[in-house]
């Protein structure tokens, strides 16, 4: 589905390698707005490897067909390298929710490759592969293809 996000978030760095990511995310598209605040903590290795996890509450507001709106908690993890303006991550999610989700359970699961290419200060254009349900009531699963650019203020 088409959609637009965007997101705000603040760095706050504890120590030299650990980083706390306070942030909110706002998606909208045609039937859907969905509000995403966060937590996020990152440990970065002198290697270039780091590790993170966060915690995110989505509320989707479901304004198409009378649908009920939806509460997720979900929680991520990564590990990846930073090497020069070359970023290669890998993300795997759990989403715990109020409806239905995937396999007919109010949960479901992702796995997410992703490559990111600084080009300068603001803008960093990324591709990335991902491993999603297909419906809610079924354990169907299929590949996703994302291509993104992120600016940075």
């Amino acid at each position: 589905a088409n959609a637009i996000e965007l997101g705000v978030s603040y760095n706050y760095k504890v120590t030299d390698h650990f980083v706390l990511q306070p942030g909110f995310i706002f998606e909208s598209g045609p039937d859907t707005s969905i509000y995403k605040p966060y937590l996020r903590g990152q440990y970065n290795f002198d290697s270039g490897v780091y590790m993170a996890g966060r915690y995110r509450y989505d509320y989707a507001r479901k304004t198409a067909n009378y649908n009920d709106d939806e509460k997720t908690n979900r929680f991520d993890t990564y590990i990846g390298y930073v090497f020069d303006e070359l970023k290669l991550e890998y993300n795997f999610t759990w989403m715990d929710s109020d409806q239905i989700k995937f396999d007919n359970k109010k949960t479901n699961y992702e796995h997410n490759v992703a490559l990111a290419w600084k080009l300068n200060k603001s803008f960093t254009p990324y591709v990335e592969v991902g491993n999603v349900a297909v419906r809610n009531n079924t354990d169907e699963r299929q590949t996703r293809y994302r291509v993104g650019l992120q600016y940075h203020f």
